[in-house]
């Protein structure tokens, strides 16, 4: 464990000791969840700590892996929590709205989805 602000709501720990202990690690893969997303805010969640310490997180990964449901497409969370051009691939379910997968493919990311 890295250490930091334990978040019982969403079992994650966050803030600066998360992110400084971070820092002296580097993974393949990365996966996040999200809150939202849309072309111009790219993906967005509705926590500033657990966002900030994602962003910086994600500083340490070779790829960045959304996984998040379709329902979250077309909503906006509070706060940004990572352009597209950082995240290598979405997973989500078959009901994605089809404006945004071509979007994310457009930007090189992949779209995976699942029943």
């Amino acid at each position: 464990m890295l250490g930091g602000e334990y978040q019982a709501s969403s079992q994650v720990l966050v803030g600066p000791i998360t992110i400084n202990n971070s820092k002296n690690f580097f993974v393949d893969k990365y996966f996040i969840g999200a809150d939202g997303f849309s072309e111009k805010s790219g993906f967005t969640g509705k926590d500033y700590l657990r966002a900030e310490t994602v962003r910086e997180m994600a500083k340490q990964a070779t790829q960045v892996i959304i996984v998040t449901e379709s329902e979250k497409f077309g909503h906006i969370g509070t706060v940004n929590l990572l352009d597209t051009k950082n995240v290598a691939k979405v997973y989500t379910d078959t009901h994605i709205p089809q404006e945004d997968e071509i979007y994310l493919n457009e930007m090189n990311v992949e779209v995976i989805k699942v029943d």
